[in-house]
């Protein structure tokens, strides 16, 4: 869980903001700004569309990393949802835009404040590449998915060029957050190595894929030529427990 000093910190000045910050610090600094941010049109045109059309109806979901909502409100069409996000200032900025009430917890990927065997699906939207510790992340969603269950798994490719996330901030410059940057193909391996997930489904996503293709410099770094993936999503289906070694 999120010490009482990460929750609270205060922004760092402008000449700390090259440097790369903790995803809390990070994205504390960048909420309100978000939501304006252009990559935040390119998610909402390719890559939402793709994940939602794939959902069928679920009994309780799990939106992790869900920052400032940007996936509730669709999920919340087909089944019941809580977002969790270790960011305060990110879920406050969730409040303000869901404002039917949405249950909204504080909390990473590898430290989920629910129960156990509770959810039929589970959404990590661009947020697993900031768990520096991946097999405890993995490890601590299976705890929480009920057995057949999915979890949907969506990040920018390692092929497309870029060091981390650098969001802009007005009036503060770039922010740079710290990124763990890991191949579609590392994701499935590490899963289903434990025993715990199989891989239902992986795709990755090139220009030539895309539903909306940005004309804006501001997407510069895509590779137009259709080489490099741009992003990718991954559909793994929680598995029953390995049994026991015998005695």
């Amino acid at each position: 869980m999120l010490s009482p000093r990460q929750a609270t910190a205060s922004p760092p000045d402008r000449r700390s903001l090259r440097q790369p910050l903790d995803p809390v610090t990070g994205y504390n600094v960048v909420a309100a700004d978000y939501e304006g941010w252009h990559w935040q049109t390119f998610w909402r045109r390719n890559e939402h569309p793709l994940v939602i059309s794939a959902l069928q109806p679920f009994r309780r979901g799990l939106d992790i990393g869900c920052g400032t909502g940007a996936y509730m409100r669709s999920l919340k069409r087909l089944g019941e949802v809580t977002g969790i996000d270790p960011s305060p200032e990110m879920l406050r900025q969730a409040r303000l835009k869901l404002r039917w009430g949405a249950e909204l917890r504080l909390g990473t990927t590898a430290s989920l404040p629910v129960d156990a065997n509770r959810y039929d699906l589970c959404l990590s939207a661009r947020s697993l590449c900031h768990e520096a510790n991946l097999e405890a992340a993995i490890r601590e969603v299976a705890r929480v998915a009920t057995v057949g269950g999915t979890w949907v798994i969506t990040d920018v490719h390692s092929e497309h060029p870029y060091p981390c996330t650098r969001i802009p901030v007005a009036g503060r410059g770039d922010v740079f957050i710290e990124t763990h940057k890991r191949t579609p193909e590392k994701l499935a391996q590490v899963a289903c190595s434990t025993g715990l997930w199989r891989l239902a489904h992986a795709q990755s996503y090139t220009w030539h894929d895309l539903l909306w293709q940005p004309k804006s410099t501001e997407f510069a770094r895509i590779d137009r030529r259709g080489v490099r993936p741009v992003f990718f999503i991954l559909r793994l289906v929680r598995m029953a427990n390995p049994a026991a070694n015998p005695a």
